[in-house]
């Protein structure tokens, strides 16, 4: 497929290079024949044609987007299906590069940088929760920073609600996440993420801006490691604070970080309350001068290397069972206590990041065939410390 396209017709659109590729999909650069507008079509492959939910979360991505009409998501404009059976959406072309690329090139950014980009992010993300839509994988890959000929300043760009969680009112057929399937990217994640996805809020997109605004100023992320040592850190460590790695940060600043990353989500504000405490972060930044960055402890936090993978779980029937479930909505301080232990990874399916060059939003899902080692790797672990938790509790 990667090159199938090329040279054909896609409706008014003639493809002429790939921009991308996943386990799941495509994304090629086209042109409109008549008007010669530039454009990026995102193309589901084939062989998930018959698979009604993967089809119905790929277009939920365009019908969130027109839902929101927000000028930092991408637009979307339109939708439709190959004669092989692949499906499509048609998005504006980004000139530039995502934020993502940015750190592993230049690992920090000024803080006057960091609060403009964080500031764009959350008035998008605001407005989507007005009309009850998450995200759900916000990270740095998803954000794009797009080329401005009227601006020295690069303009935002939230991208790829692939896995977002929609409601049900803006849907003809609801696509609905099963219960106890866990959705995201590990290094963002929210501790009601872990348990999982179908049960969370607009919390999850403020904790992992926390996240993204800490690896922007920092240079990487406050907890690192793999998955499973991931998933302890994000339910049960207190994330580092701000000033700690980073001295001239505002206090505010770090205040801010602090509560977005609270292990309860009550505990954290709104998305429309932090671009309102990000405005007075600005005000309270001095210039940005000469930085200094203080090491943090922990191998594999930086932003050097790929793009971090999304990963998508399967559902275990004997996760959760309803008494269990029920008490731990009832009393969410069951989050914070180890002799809690919530979840466990299951069968993941990796998330590619954007395309590593000028394109549009990040692809879809990678195929399960193309599961990493780390994640096969926490499985195991998982599943050993599940077996002694469940021998404890007898």
């Amino acid at each position: 497929m990667s090159a199938s396209l090329i040279g054909q017709r896609v409706g008014n659109f003639r493809v002429v290079s790939l921009l991308g590729m996943g386990g799941m999909g495509a994304v090629y650069e086209a042109v409109h024949e008549q008007i010669k507008r530039r454009v990026a079509i995102k193309v589901l492959l084939p062989m998930y044609s018959n698979d009604e939910e993967i089809i119905r979360r790929f277009f939920n991505e365009a019908l969130a987007v027109n839902v929101v009409n927000h000028p930092a998501l991408v637009n979307i404009f339109e939708s439709g299906c190959l004669e092989d059976g692949s499906v499509y959406i048609v998005m504006e072309y980004l000139p530039g590069e995502s934020l993502g690329t940015r750190l592993r090139r230049e690992i920090t950014l000024p803080i006057a940088e960091a609060l403009r980009i964080g500031l764009k992010v959350a008035q998008a993300l605001s407005a989507a929760h007005q009309h009850d839509i998450v995200h759900r994988d916000l990270k740095s890959d998803n954000v794009m920073l797009v080329r401005d000929s009227e601006s020295d300043e690069p303009r935002v760009k939230v991208l790829d609600f692939g896995i977002a969680k929609v409601a049900a009112r803006h849907q003809v057929n609801a696509v609905r996440t099963r219960d106890g399937v866990v959705m995201g990217t590990p290094e963002y994640m929210s501790p009601e993420q872990w348990i999982s996805s179908r049960d969370v809020g607009e919390g999850a997109d403020v904790y992992a801006l926390g996240v993204l605004l800490f690896e922007m100023l920092v240079g990487q992320h406050p907890f690192s490691g793999l998955p499973t040592a991931l998933m302890w850190k994000h339910l049960y460590d207190d994330p580092p604070a701000l000033r700690s790695a980073l001295p001239a940060a505002p206090a505010s600043l770090d205040t801010l970080l602090t509560a977005m990353m609270a292990k309860k989500r009550a505990a954290r504000p709104n998305m429309a309350q932090v671009a309102e405490q990000l405005l007075r972060c600005a005000k309270d930044n001095p210039e940005d001068g000469p930085r200094r960055v203080e090491p943090m402890g922990g191998p594999g936090g930086g932003p050097e290397g790929a793009p971090e993978e999304a990963i998508q779980m399967a559902p275990n029937p004997t996760l959760m069972d309803p008494p269990r479930r029920a008490a731990m909505e009832e009393d969410e301080t069951r989050l914070v206590s180890k002799d809690n232990f919530p979840t466990r990874l299951g069968v993941a399916e990796p998330v590619a990041g954007s395309a590593p060059i000028s394109a549009a939003p990040s692809l879809m899902p990678s195929s399960p065939q193309s599961m990493t080692w780390r994640v096969a790797v926490a499985g195991v672990a998982l599943a050993l410390v599940l077996l002694l938790w469940s021998l404890l509790r007898r």
